[in-house]
């Protein structure tokens, strides 16, 4: 059973007497007590009190979804009845609110990985309720889906997003839990994220190799184009490939970390790279630069190769002499060395 409710006043004798009436909008039809059932004339029913009063009704006489128009009028202590009606709407809603969906982060797509081990977020959109409406969300945050441990039901009145201050545990994954409210009271199911990874942990680079892919050299013959190649590993994950990282960067310049050359360039997720239309100079030694972003938005150390110098000059021809020091063109000596498997023999 539910009841509905109002007030009513008389400043002069005082009321008398309360009568109510209660319309089905769907139908034009009345409730009509006296038979227990909805009629098509209007009948004035008597609550219980006089300022504030209450008239019960039997909810199972209600249908869900439809609107009821209620009229109230009083009578005073001195005759006078009430010209103008008390009057109010409402609507019957048993129904739950739909759920939507639930995404982990800040952004409007959900997010798989946050570096905060101190900062939640989360934001969800397409809850709905047709007949009363969504009047306000809650939302939780547990280590296990529809888990509370973190964060238990906290109001989020009508916002669709949230950020909390919690206590997180790099490499744990969390999920939040959202579940809505609407205008009759009616709490919908709860609708949980596929859960969030926190990692804290930078990433770091390694084994800079440069003129190759396979091996570093310290010289090359190229000024145009120089081809680097690296490691990459994130705390949890660690792949000679650099898989399970977002992106590297790299740079070239005169000195280890320099990018006087070329500045930061987003290589992707690879593990080599080509830099091209360069104009490297003769004798100058050069280093490659790497650093990585892991998918939490953590970033390595910079990482530089040992260098390698241009070199397209071949060697220069010097002299040869006959001779011990000096160069000579005669001798006393007439022999023959031979290499033997027991060493040299003079024949």
């Amino acid at each position: 059973a539910s009841s509905i409710s109002g007030v009513s006043s008389d400043s002069t004798s005082g009321v008398d007497s309360i009568a109510v009436s209660i319309l089905r909008s769907s139908d034009n039809y009345w409730w009509d007590d006296g038979v227990s059932q909805w009629a098509i004339a209007e009948t004035w029913l008597m609550p219980s009190g006089l300022e504030a009063w209450s008239y019960a009704l039997n909810v199972n006489t209600l249908v869900n979804g439809v609107s009821y128009i209620v009229s109230s009028r009083a009578l005073d202590v001195a005759g006078n009845t009430q010209v103008e009606l008390g009057q109010d709407t409402l609507t019957y809603d048993v129904t739950v609110p739909s759920t939507g969906q639930v995404n982990d982060g800040d952004q409007a797509t959900d997010q798989d990985w946050s570096n905060s081990t101190t900062e939640f977020s989360a934001n969800w959109t397409n809850f709905s309720d047709a007949t009363s409406g969504i009047v306000g969300y809650e939302y939780s945050i547990g280590s296990s889906p529809g888990g509370t441990d973190v964060l238990f039901w906290t109001e989020n009145g009508a916002d669709t997003t949230f950020t909390e201050t919690v206590s997180l545990t790099s490499g744990n994954v969390y999920y939040v839990s959202v579940r809505a409210t609407d205008g009759a009271e009616n709490v919908s199911n709860v609708e949980t994220s596929d859960g969030i990874t926190i990692d804290a942990v930078d990433p770091t680079v390694s084994d800079v190799l440069e003129g190759s892919t396979e091996q570093d050299y310290d010289y090359q013959f190229s000024s145009t184009s120089l081809i680097i190649s690296w490691a990459g590993s994130d705390a949890l994950r660690s792949f000679r490939n650099g898989r399970e990282l977002s992106s590297f960067s790299v740079s070239l310049g005169t000195d280890p970390a320099a990018t006087d050359v070329v500045d930061w360039v987003n290589a992707g997720n690879v593990n080599s790279y080509t830099f091209s239309g360069l104009s490297l100079q003769e004798a100058v030694t050069y280093y490659a630069n790497v650093k990585a972003v892991d998918l939490a938005g953590n970033e390595s150390e910079v990482i530089s190769g040992d260098g390698i110098t241009i070199d397209q000059s071949g060697p220069v021809p010097g002299s040869v002499n006959d001779g011990d020091t000096t160069d000579i063109d005669w001798v006393t000596i007439n022999y023959l060395a031979v290499g033997t498997g027991q060493g040299l023999q003079i024949l």
